[in-house]
């Protein structure tokens, strides 16, 4: 079953800098977050950041989707 893109979060960290275009998926096997990614001229698309602390990702998965839940 595939996902569906529902939206896009954006996250503030410690008022030092944020992240935007947090694209949230909703369904599937599970709910979670991608990540900002950018096309190229060959067509693929490359991630703008990446989340190197898997706890850091998951608590920033977390908070998006209790907000998503909020709505």
């Amino acid at each position: 079953e595939s996902k569906t893109l529902k939206g896009f979060g954006k996250v503030q960290f410690n008022n030092g800098f944020w992240i935007n275009s947090i694209p949230l998926f909703i369904g599937g096997r599970s709910d979670g977050i991608g990540t900002p990614a950018v096309k190229g001229d060959d067509g693929k698309y490359a991630d703008k950041i990446k989340f190197i602390d898997k706890d850091l990702h998951d608590q920033v998965e977390k908070l998006i989707i209790q907000k998503y839940n909020e709505q």
